[in-house]
Parts: C-alpha cells; structure tokens; sequence
C-alpha cells in the first residue's frame, strides 16, 4: 500500500518529466543534425533511457490508477522512442550504442505490459508491435545490438504464444519472420566463429550448458518454438522449404558452407524438439519432419567425414545427435557411437568435448519401455577399449582439464563395473597422473570432483571383486595421496581421506604395516578444525575400528581415538560425527576393553547434553545408546549410569530414548534401534527393578511400536540419480570448508543383526519369554498403560506366532 500511495503522489511528476524528455528527443531528431552535437544528443537519448528505466521500475509490481488512466501518453512516448533516429547515434562507438539501449529498454517494457497488463495494453498492441518488428529487421550483425534482438524478439515471442498469436497466422508474416528476423540471428556470426576458435570454453558454456539465455541465436529459436505453438503446419511448411532450398545450394565458400547447415541444423531442432529432458534429449518430436532422414542426409556424412574438416560442423552435428538420440535407431545409434568415438581425435576442443558430450548422453539412454540401458555392458565392452583411449588421449594430447571428457570416463566405468579389469591398470593410471597434474593448482571443481569420483569407481568395483590388484592400485595411487597430504592440498585432502576409506574397506585383510602407519597424524584433532575434513576423518577412524581393532588396540590408539570423539561432539555441526565415531566404537571394541573409558564417555555425552542440548544431538545419542543396548546389552548402561547417580538412567531413557525413538529414520538405523530397545526391554533386569525406569518401561515400548509401525521404503537404486547426485555434488565444489561427498566411495555394509529375526517378532518372541519369567507382570502393565492401537499391534506380532503373553 505505501508503493502504490508514493508511486501515485510520483506520477503526475513523472508524467511531466517523461513528456518533457520525449519533447526533447522529438526535438532533437527534427531539428537539423549539423546544427547538433554527439555529446548534446548523446545527453537527450540517455535522459530518454533513464526516464524507461523508472517507467519501467514504476510499474513493475503494478499498474497503479494514475499510470493506467494516463497509459496512452506513456505509450505514445514508448512509441516515440523506438521510431526516434539520429544520424550521429546510428553509429557505435566502443561497441556501444545508447539509442540501442534506449530501444532495448522500451522493448523491456513492452514486454512487461505484455505478461502483466495485456488488457490494459491491448488498444496499444498493433502499433507497438509494428514498432519492434521494423527494428528487429533493421538490426545489424554487430553484437552491440544483441541486447535489443534479445528484448525485441522475447517481445515478438509473447505475442505468437498468447492471447493475440491471430495477428501472427498470415503465411507472408510466417515468411517474413523466417527470413528477416530468425534467419539472420540464428546464424553463426563471425563474432561466434572467432569464439569458437579463441574461447571454446566459453562458446561450450553458451551452446550446451544452458547459459544461452541472453543470446541472440537463442531468442531466435525460442521464436520459432513460439510459432510453432499455434502455427506448426504453416511454421514448419516455410522453413522446411527455407531449408530444403538451402541444402541444395552450391556453396564455394566453405565458411558461407558451415554457416548455412549450422543455421539449418538450429532451425531443424527448434521446430521439431517439442519436449526434451535432460535423460533423454527429444522425447516428443513434430511428426511433420522427418527427423531421422535429416540424419540419414546431413548429420551422419558430416560425423562420419574426416575428423578436423569443418569443425563447426562436426560440432553442429553432434549437438544436433544428442538432441535428438532417443529418435534414433539402434544401428543409427551404434554408427553414431563409432563416429563419436573417432571424432573425439579431433584438434578442437569444442568437437572433442561434443564427442564426449555425445558419448557420455548415449551411455545414460534406456529403453523407455523396459529401462534397460540402451547401451549395456555386453555391447560396451565391446568398444569400451578404443572409447577409454580415446578419451585419455584428450588429456595427454592437450593437458586441458575437461569436465566432459572425464564424466564419460566415469559413465564407462560405471557401466563396465567389475569388467574395467581389462582396462584397470592403465585407466588408474592416466588417473593417478592427472591427480599429480592438478594438484598444483586445483582450478576447476567439475573436473576434480569427477577425476576422484572415477577413481573411487574403479577402486569400488575392481578391488572389491579382485584383491590381488589391491597393491598395484596402492602403489600408483599412493604417491599422489602422500603429496596432497604432506603440502596439504586442501580441497584435495577430504578426497583423498574419502578413498583411503574405501581401500581400507574393501582390500584383502589384515590391512598391511603401512595403513597403521598412516592413522596417527588422523588422530590429531589440528586436522578437525577444517570444516571439510570431518566427515571423511571421522568415516576412515569408522573403517580402521571394523577392519583394524585389533591393531588399534595394540598400538594404544583407542584413547586418542575417544579424544577425536570428544573434540567433535563439543563443535554442534560436527556432533554428529563424532557420535558416529562413538558408535563404531561400541561396535567393534569389546565391552571388557570400554568399561575403563565408560564411565568418562558418559560424563562427557551428558556435560554436552546439559550445556548444549539440541533435537539433532539427542536424536543421534538415542541411536548412539541403543546401539550400545544391542551390541552390548542394557544393564551395563544403567549400571554405568546410576553409578554416576540415582535415577540417572531413567532421566536419560525418558529425555533422550523415549523422546526419539520412534523418529529414527534409515532402514539399518531402525534395525539397531529396534534391537537395543529390545535389549533394553526384556534383557534388562533394571528396566523393571528399579521404580523409575519401570514407570518409563510401557512408554518405551509403545515407542518401539511407533516405531515398527511406521512406513519406510528403502530408496530403489537408480543409476541417473546415483549420476545427477554426483553432478549436485560437483557443482557444489569441494573446498576447505565445504564437503563433497565421493558416491563412489561410499560401501554398503552387511545388514545389522542379519542371524536375529525381523524386529517384529524379534519383539513379539523376546516379550512372550519375558512374561513367562514373569508371570501376570507384564500383561496387566500392557493393558493398563499401553494406547489401544499399541496393544493392537503387539497382539498381531504374538498371534502370528502363536505366542502367549501373561
């Protein structure tokens, strides 16, 4: 309400202000032009372009009473400004232009009127568009004039795909737009071409990573979209006759040659491409061309000619393929692979890269009827041998360190899995060397992130199921890792941590001298102050307690291992961490070796819990205490705490257990929840012996059923989200103080508690034995405090079984 008070109280001021100026360039555009100066005229067109910007802005949020009862003199200016011309200003200088930023700033607003206003803006329409369409012809190559194609045509296009598209539908309007506003623009300038040379990183980031927004060739094609919307018969008849008459040209100038087909390859994809994704390119497609005899003609001789003839071309091409690959048939689609294949030889990095673009998006295809991989791993492995060299052969031909090129490295592997041995010693390799390379100056996030990415594929799937490469991998590994740890590579350590993780999981036990060797810097708690090391740290101290306990125990490195603990619960965005520590601890270390530190572990999870309490802490602690239960049974805990003082354990089973439990959320999680709340139930005398705790014993259960009660699917694997989980990852970055998890590292572990029943019966049998050693107890308590829908389910889980409960 105080917008629209101030802007009314503005406007009549406004009003007077923006008529004045408009006075002004009408005046400067009839009077003679010798008798002006640049800078005089100059100074009116850029009092005109200020006066836009605040219309503009005025009626952004809306269109307040004073602006709508006075719209027709602010479109008679808005008129007025996009006819006015001087001949002093038709001119660039710097590559500069304020009367074209003027008319681009006008178009803004018409463009505004158009989405927010259009009733109001009706009457106004056809003369406007009038306006813009004449500027729009009028415009040059020059990129100065990009600002005003790309406004003017996103005009143009709100027109044809709304209310007032009637105006578009004559066949000679159709014809005009194609020739003299689509074609021009969606050419190759020799500004692009100079790009594509000079810049390819660049040139790659507008043309195929969606940053093209605010390009002309991308205005021109969202037009053609737009046409399409309510004249596809007619849009597509003009410019398939625009391109078939093009196609059949002799051209002897090789660069009007690749300019021609490069513009017709756009044309093709904007008028066919009605819906795309990014899995699976084209999905619906405009049944008025035939999109695979375009293929058949002008994109497979193009892919399949000499490797550096016509780059721009080849580039067009393999765009134009991955567009469209799920059009394609299955021999289309292997020729297409092979010619992939060879180009990724090619000189220019925007061929190579569009190759391995290619390569990677044809790699991810399924079959949308079975979603089977359209590319299995019998057919890859078939040319999985020349893809793998090409693709390294990028890297030693030019050192660049390119994103596309390493994600279809990563695709191959993933797809090969265990079959990479064939490759293994060579692809970990050229890895290795890579690392080495980029580790003296970590640049480029994407590329680092995917480089560590596949060489925990490789370590995942080759070592897993081939120990004996367990040392070779080491061997050529382990001198980069040495480096990054020793100069301290920062964005390279929490990788690095992350795969040492996986060896550790995955190779041949007893780890050999040298992974014993590597624990004690991981122990000082210096290397847990940045941020991004946590969470690796803590995961490689998880995997040296299951795989190594033994040696961590003769060598004296539990103790410091629980100062690691109590380091990170006392930061609040690492108590996680450390209550995972915590947990493995419990785990893997045997109860007679923890008492003596017990006591002291409690003292410090409780000093936490009093002085900094939070949900996400006790919901941790919960799973942390009852995996202690179900390792270790529950009366060495409420020993342990009573000891400490009276009537402590029920505090912290009502606090902190009953509170949480039924909250716990993944499917391992609530497997060992489940089971030491079981523990804690039935195999602990004190639960019931002790007042406190026999008060809190019928709200523990019933917890527990919430528990087993409540719906949680385990998310099915999916290889495109395990892939766009990485990209999420990648684009986040790893650095010193944010981390970037390695998918690929990550190992499922063996299902807790696989020898004990499902936790539901588990539940049902350890209840009924219970009973029977404690006759009329237990059955009365239930039935006195228990909720109905409790009693219910506890019932079903006994019946099913036929047991009794007394």
């Amino acid at each position: 309400m105080q917008i629209k008070y101030v802007v009314n109280e503005f406007g009549p001021a406004f009003l007077s202000t923006f008529n004045y100026v408009i006075g002004e360039v009408t005046k400067a555009v009839t009077v003679n032009a010798q008798s002006q100066t640049l800078p005089s005229i100059t100074l009116v067109f850029s009092a005109a372009l200020l006066a836009s910007k605040v219309l503009h802005d005025l009626v952004y949020q809306d269109l307040p009473e004073f602006f709508e009862d006075h719209l027709k003199e602010f479109m008679e200016g808005c008129h007025a400004l996009l006819t006015a011309e001087h001949p002093l200003l038709l001119i660039a200088r710097d590559n500069n232009s304020v009367l074209v930023e003027l008319r681009a700033s006008v178009c803004d607003i018409l463009n505004l009127f158009l989405e927010k206003y259009d009733e109001e803006f009706g009457p106004y329409l056809g003369t406007l568009l009038h306006d813009v369409w004449g500027l729009l012809i009028k415009c040059g190559p020059q990129p100065y004039f990009d600002p005003l194609i790309i406004t003017a045509s996103h005009f143009l296009t709100s027109v044809i795909t709304g209310p007032s598209h009637k105006m578009m539908q004559d066949s000679a309007v159709l014809k005009d737009i194609c020739e003299k506003i689509v074609i021009p623009n969606i050419q190759l300038r020799e500004a692009d071409e100079e790009m594509f040379e000079g810049d390819p990183e660049e040139f790659i980031r507008l043309d195929i990573e969606g940053s093209d927004m605010d390009t002309r060739r991308r205005a021109a094609h969202d037009l053609v979209k737009g046409l399409t919307k309510y004249f596809e018969g007619p849009t597509t008849a003009v410019f398939t006759q625009y391109i078939s008459s093009v196609l059949q040209q002799s051209f002897t100038n090789e660069v009007e040659l690749c300019r021609a087909k490069d513009a017709c390859m756009h044309l093709v994809t904007a008028i066919t491409a009605k819906e795309t994704t990014g899995a699976a390119g084209a999905t619906q497609t405009n049944q008025l061309v035939n999109i695979l005899d375009f293929f058949r003609t002008q994109v497979i001789p193009e892919l399949k000619s000499p490797v550096d003839q016509r780059p721009i071309l080849k580039a067009a091409s393999l765009k134009f393929a991955a567009t469209f690959r799920s059009q394609l048939s299955q021999q289309m689609s292997a020729d297409i692979m092979q010619s992939s294949i060879t180009l990724l030889k090619s000189e220019s990095e925007v061929v190579h890269t569009y190759a391995a673009y290619l390569v990677e998006k044809m790699l991810s295809m399924k079959d949308p009827s079975t979603k089977k991989p359209f590319f299995d791993r019998t057919v890859v492995k078939t040319f999985s041998g020349p893809l793998l060299s090409e693709l390294f052969g990028v890297f030693e031909r030019t050192q660049e360190e390119n994103d596309y090129i390493i994600k279809a490295v990563l695709r191959v592997a993933r797809i090969l899995q265990e079959d990479m041995i064939a490759h293994a010693e060579f692809c970990i390799g050229q890895l290795q060397n890579m690392v080495t390379k980029v580790c003296n100056n970590p640049s480029k996030p994407v590329f680092n992130h995917y480089l560590f990415e596949s060489i925990a594929c490789l370590v995942k799937y080759i070592v897993k199921t081939q120990p004996a490469t367990a040392t070779s991998f080491e061997g050529i590994l382990f001198p980069s890792f040495q480096t990054i740890l020793t100069n301290d590579v920062a964005d390279f350590i929490p990788y690095v941590l992350q795969i040492l993780t996986l060896l550790v999981e995955v190779r041949p036990k007893p780890c050999p001298p040298v992974y014993i060797g590597l624990l004690p810097p991981f122990l000082n708690v210096v290397m847990y102050e940045r941020p991004a090391n946590v969470p690796p740290l803590a995961g490689l101290l998880i995997a040296y307690l299951r795989h190594n306990s033994s040696d961590i125990l003769a060598h004296n490195q539990l103790q410091p291992i629980l100062g690691v603990f109590q380091f990170l619960i006392s930061k609040k965005p690492h108590d996680h961490d450390g209550l995972k520590l915590l947990t493995a601890v419990f785990d893997f270390i045997e109860l007679q070796r923890l008492l003596q530190f017990f006591p002291t572990i409690l003292q410090i999870l409780l000093n936490r819990l009093q002085h900094m309490p939070t949900a996400k802490f006790e919901r941790n602690l919960c799973l942390t205490l009852l995996s202690f239960c179900a390792k270790h049974g529950g009366a060495s805990l409420i020993e342990s705490l009573e000891k400490i003082q009276a009537g402590l354990s029920a505090q912290l089973i009502g606090h902190v257990i009953n509170r949480h439990l039924s909250q716990i959320g993944s499917e391992d999680s609530r497997r060992i929840a489940s089971v030491g709340a079981v523990q804690l139930l039935c195999d602990t005398p004190a639960m019931l012996s002790l007042a406190p705790n026999a008060a809190l014993w019928p709200n523990l259960l019933e917890e527990l059923i919430k528990l087993l009660e409540s719906n949680h699917q385990a998310a099915e694997e999916d290889d495109e989200a395990e892939m766009a989980a990485i990209e999420a990852a990648a684009v986040g970055g790893q650095t010193a103080n944010s981390y970037s998890k390695l998918l690929f590292a990550a190992v499922p572990q063996a299902e807790p508690f696989a020898t004990l029943p499902n936790s539901k019966e588990y539940l049902a049998r350890k209840l009924s034995a219970l009973s029977q050693a404690r006759p009329n107890q237990l059955g009365p308590l239930i039935a006195a405090k228990a909720q109905p829908t409790t009693t219910a389910a506890l019932n079903g889980y006994l019946s099913a079984l036929g047991l009794p409960l007394s």
